[in-house]
């Protein structure tokens, strides 16, 4: 209190000690001269308690304290002072003798009251809106808990009697009053008729019964009690796939849009289950993904995290978070098993920290696991669908590859790759070669995969297994009922295939409508210049005529024999050698050899290049992608270099390999990364290496491992202890495990959204005050405007006033107290009609909105922003009246009295000096200010603008008015020369580039800038004219033409406007302000519907339909 009450005499002092030094000869006791003085002051200082006892807000109490201060100040003195008497009786009698006048000096008063009333109006209106939609999504609820996964950004599942044993510890440490675990999820809502809400919230927590919808799903699907609605949701599997299940249910009851039904918005759709329904339904047995908590009613959500994140971590321990501890002898290894199972930079530096004490005399080593996407040498290596391939086809465009479920196709041998995968495990029964595409027959349906990875698949049959890659409306002949494989070819129009079954293999031929059994049998087809039919045995064509007996075939109509590769086509053609690494099984030739190995494919053009999986099959892990290897012991090469594993022993190894992180790939960065093969990993003497071989394909060095795994300096996969102390590991692990490692979120989200609210509220506050400072400075300009007229009107009675004896300073306090009279009343005034002005605004939003089928803006407003508009209009309207009681104050008896225009004194008055040191003083500290601001917000634009704007018009009257009248220089027009230059030098700063502010790079101007620099251009533009206009406009009427058109009636017209140059600037000011105003707002109402539909152009091409959705439910 005592730094407030401090501020209250800083404010207030200086006003009362002004007003009792100018009256200190008027007063009849001195102690009235103490009254004058800490009145105010005392009055000012109850106002502030006051309002700061009914918690009022901080703008709006100083704003109350100044005006109460600055009336008291002023109404004191007639109480006190008998001159001061005389000038209220007859500031008193001015208003209700010339209740017009009054009128009318209102009317200008309540512009800036009203104006900023409104503003923050609107904004109560839209704070109050947003929030009463912020207490119908929480209630009660001031913080959610849940624990995010790092992998798939979705709310993780936790279990069920940990975020039990959460929701007590909270209720025993008196942080809470009640809580809630459940399940919030999102689900896809469907009629039976298949009319669907496609994003609907479903929540399910203890004590809710049955199935119930809300009021939105009932009205928009036409649903209500005992009717059917499928309910579909996505969820993820283990190894990380997106499996869409649905079910069935019936609802029990609709609930109204208060309460629980309004979860998910007071506008938006949701369903409601049994916890245990929802864990059924979505296999989530014991497992929830959200605890929401009601704190008690004097803590604030956000101050309280600290201690809820404390309490939790004693809870929490090492598995809890994600940790796991696999122990083999005497080798101990850590890993995670959340998000991307990695072990962050803050697990490995408290490792770093506690290591020697863990270890107790062992050994650790830090691993570094890197999932690769694709290894390049001349060639993409990574290609295969899998490490055992049953079947190469070779086209012009590029090389399809076939396993047992999968196939994938390489372009042009070299280029990139992509591939099918049977779903749910299915096998591949048939493959048949078409133009630029292949037909594959598998067990759940018939499918043509393009050789474009930018086309389309095409499902002939789905469904239903199909054991031919071919269109046989005929059907197949009679077969056994296990058949192991099968082949199908077409020669002029003729059907053939070749069954292998339990019994043995067979071949028929579809001949005159019938299917014929052929003599020979045989499990493959090829066509040579003629069929020919072939099993591992060997082949025959339709002559009868065998290979060579004891030779392997392979499809394709290959034979081969002591490392040679044959065709036979009827005779026999060597083809080429082909390396011992050759397994036998699968080949292809086209000039160039390509066999199948252990561990993929092996092409032979004179040069080796492997081919291999994306993935391998690892027993007991299940499918991983390709991995890479990085350590911090021995076995890790120099940086740059990479180990490569026998795998990929046949590249060129004096040749450097471009390698693509899969993690960084998936995250959009396709550079690759360049390395030097330094050896083999067999080189390294290392236990264990022999069986590391079938898993990882090389080791890099940690820095360049970090890079490809897109992993932070430090991050780990895992930690090998060896010979270390297991309780001190287990121990260890439960000290770090908490909150943050197990990466559980504590949000305040109910304080947040409101904070939201009032944040888009104040923004929308802010808008309408920038637009709105425009209407004010107008409404400031009117007032101006008036008074000079009221004192031109008021000349003679203010000179007979002043003959009876009333000072210059009395003129002032008359001023001063009429002016107090109207613009308090006009504040008042003003405010009321702020808040109808604000009632209109919310009409006209709320039908904007209702025709973008969202709620209106309900109107409500605040005693704080009322205070507020009334007491800074109050204290606009009375700087305004205090600047111009100066102005009129400045009377010449003898002038008024003859009614004669006022003589221009000579020199330079004292009030410039004091002008120019004020401006240039503020244009100084606001240069200073830029300072205190960070760099990187663009309100340094408008202090720049305001730095600028107030040195120009200090310094250029310096040059152009001062320097001039000190030198005695005879140069006429000294006032409109200093108008005009000062005008030009804030049109001329105005064009400069925003390159030049003190700001980062792209930050642009805001509206505050906006509305100050377009103030300064309006003033520099007035300045220019009221300069200029003049002589401009008597040296064109001085010329014949308009002498003899219009005679000296022009001459005449701008007699006044010339003679009265202050007034002319004014009024010129005040429509300047006003026209460029309703441009302004006309000008970013057209700019805002260009860009909207630019971006909606943009947005949208050439498509009319846009469908979105979200990671939870992904479009089919």
């Amino acid at each position: 209190m005592f730094l407030e009450t401090l501020a209250v005499f800083v404010l207030i002092l200086p006003f009362s000690v002004s007003s009792a030094w100018g009256l200190r000869k008027d007063v009849q006791k001195f102690w009235h001269l103490s009254i004058l003085t800490l009145g105010p002051v005392l009055d000012a200082w109850i106002t502030w308690y006051f309002l700061t006892w009914l918690e009022i807000g901080f703008v709006a109490t100083w704003g109350c304290t100044l005006a109460a201060g600055l009336i008291s100040c002023i109404f004191l003195q007639p109480l006190l002072s008998p001159r001061r008497l005389v000038v209220f009786r007859l500031s008193w009698q001015q208003v209700k003798r010339r209740p017009r006048q009054a009128a009318l000096m209102m009317a200008g008063l309540l512009v800036a009251s009203s104006i900023i009333t409104s503003s923050l109006v609107v904004g109560d209106s839209l704070d109050a809106t947003l929030s009463k939609e912020v207490e119908a999504v929480y209630g009660e609820t001031d913080l959610l808990i849940y624990q995010k996964d790092r992998r798939t950004g979705f709310s993780f599942d936790m279990d069920q009697n940990l975020t039990t044993s959460f929701g007590q510890s909270l209720l025993a440490a008196g942080l809470a009053d009640d809580w809630s675990n459940g399940i919030d999820t999102s689900a896809t809502l469907t009629r039976e008729d298949g009319l669907a809400l496609p994003a609907a919230g479903w929540y399910a927590y203890p004590g809710w019964k049955g199935v119930a919808v809300n009021q939105v799903v009932s009205d928009d699907l036409e649903l209500d009690v005992g009717d059917q609605i499928e309910v579909s949701w996505y969820s993820y599997t283990d190894d990380g796939e997106l499996l869409r299940k649905s079910e069935n249910l019936t609802i029990d009851s609709v609930i109204s849009m208060d309460g629980r039904g309004s979860m998910s918005g007071t506008k938006s759709p949701a369903i409601f289950t049994s916890l245990e329904l929802s864990q059924q339904l979505q296999s989530k047995l014991w497992q929830v993904n959200m605890l929401r908590v009601s704190l008690v009613d004097d803590l604030v959500a956000s101050e309280t995290i600290p201690d809820i994140e404390e309490l939790f971590d004693y809870i929490i321990d090492y598995e809890t978070s994600g940790y796991e501890i696999n122990q083999d002898e005497n080798a101990i290894s850590i890993s995670s098993t959340t998000g991307l199972g990695r072990l962050d930079s803050n697990f490995m530096e408290s490792w770093t920290e506690n290591s020697t004490a863990i270890l107790d005399g062992g050994t650790a080593m830090e691993v570094l696991q890197i999932p690769l996407t694709q290894i390049r040498q001349g060639a993409k290596i990574m290609s295969l669908p899998d490490d055992t391939i049953e079947e190469i086809l070779v086209t012009d465009n590029g090389d399809w590859y076939v396993s047992g479920g999968a196939v994938s196709f390489q372009k042009e041998r070299v280029g990139s790759s992509h591939g099918w995968e049977v779903p749910d495990g299915g096998l591949i029964h048939d493959v048949t070669l078409l133009n630029n595409s292949i037909l594959v027959a598998h067990s759940d349906g018939l499918v043509e995969i393009p050789d474009d990875r930018d086309g389309d698949l095409i499902h002939h049959i789905e469904g239903e297994e199909i054991r031919v890659a071919a269109f046989l409306p005929q059907g197949l002949p009679d077969l056994p009922s296990t058949i192991f494989s099968m082949d199908y070819l077409k020669v002029d129009d003729t059907d053939w295939i070749a069954v292998k079954h339990l019994a043995g293999s067979e071949v028929h031929q579809y001949v005159n409508e019938e299917w014929v059994l052929s003599p020979v049998s045989g499990e493959w087809l090829f066509y040579a210049g003629e069929v020919l039919i072939g099993s591992p045995n060997g082949w025959v064509n339709s002559s009868g005529v065998n290979s060579p007996e004891g030779w392997s075939a392979m499809r394709n109509g290959l034979l081969s024999n002591n490392s040679t590769l044959y065709s036979f086509d009827g005779q026999i053609t060597e083809l080429s050698q082909f390396n011992d690494k050759c397994d036998e099984r699968v080949f292809a030739h086209d000039g160039e050899t390509i066999c199948s190995t252990a561990d993929g494919v092996l092409i032979d053009d004179g040069v080796l290049s492997p081919r291999l999986p994306m993935t391998v099959d690892i027993g007991g892990f299940g499918v991983m992608p390709q991995l890479l290897l990085a350590t911090d012991g021995p076995l890790s090469p120099p940086q740059g270099d990479i180990l490569i594993s026998s795998r990929l022993s046949d590249l060129n190894q004096s040749d450097d390999v471009l390698i693509n992180g899969l993690i960084p790939w998936a995250y959009g960065d396709t550079l690759p990364l360049l390395l030097e093969i330094e050896g083999n990993m067999s080189s390294l003497d290392a236990p264990g290496l022999d069986e590391l071989e079938s898993i990882i394909i090389g080791f890099v060095n940690l820095t360049d491992g970090e890079t490809l795994a897109s992993a932070s300096e430090g991050e780990r996969s895992i930690l090998v202890i060896s010979d270390g102390n297991f309780s001190a590991v287990e121990s260890w692990l439960d000290e770090i495990s908490g909150v943050e490692s197990m990466n559980l979120k504590i949000i305040p989200a109910k304080e947040n959204a409101l904070a939201s609210a009032q944040e888009g509220a104040g923004v929308l506050s802010a808008m309408f005050l920038v637009f709105g400072a425009f209407t004010i400075g107008a409404g400031i300009l009117l007032v101006l405007t008036i008074v000079m007229m009221l004192a031109d009107s008021r000349r003679a009675d203010e000179a007979i006033i002043r003959a009876v004896g009333l000072k210059r300073s009395d003129m002032r306090a008359l001023a001063l107290m009429e002016g107090t009279i109207t613009s308090s009343s006009a504040a008042v005034l003003g405010g009321a009609f702020g808040l109808f002005l604000a009632w209109v605004i919310s009409l006209a939003f709320s039908s904007v909105f209702a025709s973008a089928g969202a709620d209106g803006i309900s109107f409500s407003f605040s005693l704080d922003s009322m205070l507020i508009g009334m007491s800074y209009g109050f204290l606009i309207a009375i700087l305004t009246l205090w600047l111009t009681a100066f102005w009129t104050s400045r009377l010449n008896i003898v002038q008024a009295l003859r009614n004669l225009s006022p003589m221009r004194s000579r020199g330079i008055p004292w009030w410039l000096f004091l002008l120019l040191i004020v401006f240039i003083g503020g244009g100084l500290l606001s240069g200073l200010m830029i300072f205190t601001i960070d760099s990187s917000s663009s309100l340094r634009f408008a202090v720049w603008h305001i730095m600028a704007s107030m040195l120009i018009i200090g310094i250029v009257p310096l040059f152009t008015y001062v320097l001039p009248h000190l030198k005695g220089w005879q140069i006429r027009n000294t006032g409109r020369n200093t108008m005009a230059a000062m005008g030009i030098c804030l049109a001329l700063w105005a064009l400069l580039p925003d390159s030049i502010a003190p700001v980062d790079s792209g930050v642009q101007p805001d509206e505050i800038s906006f509305a100050v620099l377009g103030m300064v251009q309006v003033f520099a533009g007035v300045m220019i004219l009221s300069g200029i206009a003049p002589r401009v406009a008597s040296w064109v009427v001085g010329r014949s033409f308009f002498t003899k058109k219009f005679g000296p009636v022009v001459k005449v017209s701008l007699a006044h406007p010339s003679a009265s140059p202050m007034k002319t600037a004014v009024v010129m000011g005040m429509f300047s302000l006003t026209v460029f105003s309703v441009i302004v707002l006309a000008g970013y109402s057209v700019q805002f519907e260009e860009h909207s539909s630019g971006f909606v152009e943009d947005a949208s091409g050439e498509f009319e339909i846009l469908l979105s959705s979200s990671r939870q439910l992904p479009l089919e």
